[in-house]
């Protein structure tokens, strides 16, 4: 069984983590240089992430439904 979970912007995109900025590796938003959580998207470019969404300024790392979506496969 794996579950993966892909944490959604505002505009609905799913992030792509890891991402590199700066130097620093991030695997769920940050707010590095922002006040609001954001990632990279599959373009390159950024987006602020949903309200709920993981970030490195919280403890939890999942956030609330509305922002991850989780993909449950089963190894057969």
């Amino acid at each position: 069984l794996f579950v993966f979970y892909v944490v959604l912007t505002v505009m609905g995109d799913p992030c792509v983590f890891p991402f590199e900025y700066r130097g620093v590796t991030y695997y769920q938003c940050t707010t590095h240089d922002d006040v609001e959580p954001w990632c990279f998207v599959a373009d390159g470019d950024w987006e602020y992430c949903a309200a709920g969404s993981p970030s490195s300024k919280q403890t939890s790392c999942l956030g609330s439904r509305s922002s991850i979506l989780a993909i449950i496969l089963l190894q057969v």
